[in-house]
């Protein structure tokens, strides 16, 4: 353990920590006795943390799980040794390889026994839900645990309709096999559906109401699963029982366990007897009806709600499309740009972005944005001011608005159709809804205006004539955001993150490949040794190279693969990169790539996540993201994770501590001289034929706290920032 800090604690006296005790001033320091009643708590998390880290500490290999288990064993059977009663050989794990997980019914001939469905999170598990990428939805999980319950209760302020078709088909089943569902709830500002609580009835579930809303408003937001087998489970948070908050909603969520917590879920009361609850009222829809339609129209209110402005700042999603155009200009010198984005995700908005930026570069200044309807002019119109902050930016040129300054104008097609517009005029033109522009009126204006810079957005560039606009755009499009993409990654809703897959970023290396297989010989160098285990494999040593060079050259025909292969993969890079050594920051690499790229001669040796590299003064960590490829696991998915896109929290091996040499290398890397970098990944799932994913290069870092110990989780501060696409996914993944 690192030095012992001031504040507060409840650790057990370790020798380490009574050593370090002495040092101090005795009246500096309070103990407090141990009570022998709970004694046991303390002792048996010193115990787990002590077993969790030999565990973990085991080497990788094909015989890991077995090791992990006979180790499991013997401190079992050590505590067999110790006290016969506490445990004995029935207690020995039987089976290395799995878990329990269903028994099913006996099933009728000839039908196959049937399993019930089981929620992501395993039952044993906490775990804090958010409806976030990589994660499963709190409506998804209530369904699910439903399945293979007994008893389920909700508490929750309002229910809607929509949120109550969700899990239907969940409470049929429970009902259906016996089961109980009891359901709280009240009028409060009329936002629960009457029909949503009649179908709840119809459906067999017992409903309680509370009409009273100034005297008694209920917060809580809660699920309890009650199974026979001892496993129960709850949700405590922020989602109510509507749509939104069950798929796509900002939510907190926490999932309890008594596994792991059997005191929080002991003190769960039955708010069905609670006397704090006798203000809510069984309902009956036959009985109570009307008396619930009259209490829901009183807390309705009239007012109109009156909708915020626009954030102008993107969403992570977005920052990315903005990169990629970005990178469509700078690297590629493409100033005409097609972004396909389905509606709903924001097209104007990134479009408004987009001209703020280069304006404030200096880049351009006049204005001109295209459409065919008034509205959605009027809609563009404010959406730009709102993002450049400027209430009188703009200036309508449709139905019958005329603009005195013809600066920034936002102009209808069949307005523009009848004028004479210069060449030259405009610094930016923006057309909305590109997938006009093979209409006679748009192409005219097309082909007679010639901006520094085109951007036309569209929701499909595909027409039913069968014409297709990329032609206006050297056949391409920049950016693709189709509907089915987003509707699959649930970009649709608010605050879900979208990442362009992204794989070759990565110039340097393909200009390097590109000209070995048209016959050059590379310089010595990093590079070098990169594509060297590029090519041949992380085993061939360095001191082939030139003979394998050789056998590549005679072979002419891989070779022209390569050269195209290299022009296809240059034409994908979608983010400009900044050179570090031998590397790009944000660019993408295989570890084997890495390790070269820092002088390692023999990279394919490396089995772990951390590599010390003595003669370059640095350590490299590789971070996967989601750790577990089988399910959803909170156990691991918060130790690796993005505070902001500057602060990433990373968590050393299990053995590490403070004050050992590996972890005082980390504290002090700056004072002595070594640098920290950082390369992670979303997932290890191999892409078809493609192999595990690269690793982005997040670039150095410097530490800046830690907290625990064997194993230390650390804050480290990045010198750039992380890609809004990753920083999105660091986050969201261990919300």
């Amino acid at each position: 353990m690192a030095d012992l800090r001031l504040g507060l604690y409840e650790h057990l006296l370790t020798r380490r920590i009574a050593n370090q005790l002495h040092h101090l001033d005795p009246a500096r320091v309070q103990h407090h006795p141990l009570d022998p009643a709970d004694a046991h708590q303390p002792l048996t998390r010193h115990l787990a943390a002590l077993i969790s880290r030999a565990l973990q500490a085991v080497p990788n290999g094909d015989d890991k799980l077995r090791r992990q288990v006979d180790l499991a064993n013997r401190i079992a059977q050590a505590i067999t040794d110790l006290d016969p009663d506490a445990a004995g050989p029935d207690d020995q794990v039987a089976d290395a390889r799995n878990l329990l997980h269903a028994i099913a019914a006996p099933p009728t001939p000839p039908a196959q026994p049937t399993f019930p469905a089981r929620p992501t999170t395993p039952l044993s598990t906490g775990a804090l839900l958010v409806n976030g990428r990589h994660q499963p939805r709190i409506g998804h999980e209530v369904t699910h645990e439903m399945a293979s319950a007994e008893r389920v209760d909700l508490l929750c302020a309002f229910i809607k309709w929509h949120g109550l078709r969700i899990v239907e088909p969940a409470i049929r089943g429970l009902v259906g096999r016996g089961g109980t569902l009891r359901v709280i709830t009240t009028t409060y500002l009329g936002a629960t559906d009457q029909r949503a609580l009649d179908r709840l009835a119809e459906l067999g579930a017992e409903v309680k109401v509370s009409y009273e809303t100034r005297t008694t408003r209920l917060h809580a937001k809660a699920w309890l699963f009650r199974r026979d087998n001892g496993l129960t489970t709850a949700y405590v948070g922020s989602s109510n029982l509507s749509k939104a908050a069950l798929v796509d909603g900002v939510e907190w969520n926490v999932r309890i366990s008594n596994v792991e917590q059997p005191h929080v879920i002991d003190t769960f009361k039955d708010y069905w007897n609670d006397p704090a609850f006798q203000a809510f009222e069984a309902y009956e829809p036959g009985r109570d009806g009307e008396r619930l339609r009259d209490a829901l129209r009183g807390e309705r209110s009239d007012d109109g709600t009156q909708i915020a402005n626009l954030d102008v700042r993107p969403y992570p999603y977005q920052s990315e499309i903005l990169a990629e155009l970005d990178a469509e200009r700078q690297v590629h010198g493409r100033h005409r740009n097609l972004v396909v984005m389905a509606t709903g995700t924001g097209k104007t908005v990134v479009a408004a972005l987009d001209y703020r930026r280069l304006n404030r570069s200096g880049t351009v200044d006049s204005l001109l944005f295209v459409a065919h309807q008034e509205q959605i002019l009027r809609q563009s119109l404010s959406t730009f001011r709102q993002v450049v902050g400027d209430g009188s930016f703009g200036e309508l040129l449709v139905g019958g608005n005329e603009p005195r300054n013809w600066t920034h104008v936002f102009a209808s097609i069949q307005s523009l159709h009848r004028r004479e517009i210069a060449t030259g005029a405009y610094d930016m033109v923006i057309v909305d809804e590109f997938h006009h522009a093979e209409a006679p009126t748009y192409a005219r204006l097309l082909e007679r205006l010639r901006p520094r810079v085109l951007l036309g957005l569209t929701a499909t560039p595909d027409r039913a004539d069968g014409g297709d606009v990329r032609r206006w755009f050297d056949g391409r499009a920049a950016v693709e955001l189709h509907l089915w993409e987003a509707l699959e990654r649930q970009l649709l809703a608010p605050f879900q993150y979208f990442g362009v897959h992204d794989e070759v970023d990565d110039a340097d290396r393909l200009d390097l490949l590109a000209r070995v297989a048209a016959g050059e010989r590379p310089e010595p160098g990093r590079l070098w040794d990169m594509l060297h285990f590029d090519l041949w494999g992380p085993q061939a040593p360095l001191t082939d190279r030139e003979q394998r060079l050789a056998r590549l050259w005679a072979e002419p025909a891989r070779c022209a693969e390569l050269r195209q292969l290299a022009g296809v993969l240059r034409d994908r890079i979608h983010r400009v990169t900044v050179p570090v050594g031998a590397l790009r920051v944000h660019a993408r690499y295989s570890r084997n790539e890495a390790c070269a790229a820092f002088g390692m001669p023999n990279p394919g040796s490396l089995r772990e996540g951390v590599k010390w590299l003595e003669s370059e003064r640095a350590d490299l960590f590789f971070v996967t993201l989601v750790k577990s490829e089988r399910h959803y696991s909170p156990t691991t998915m918060y130790a690796d994770r993005a505070v902001t896109d500057r602060l990433f929290q990373w968590e050393s091996q299990s053995t590490t501590s403070a004050a050992s040499a590996t972890g005082q290398r980390y504290v002090h890397h700056a004072s002595r001289g070594s640098t920290v970098h950082l390369f992670v990944r979303e997932t290890r799932v191999p892409d078809r034929d493609l192999g595990a994913p690269a690793y982005l290069y997040a670039g150095p870092m410097a530490y800046r706290r830690h907290t625990g110990d064997r194993p230390m989780r650390i804050v480290w501060e990045l010198a750039h920032p992380l890609p809004a696409d990753l920083y999105a996914a660091a986050r969201a993944i261990a919300a």
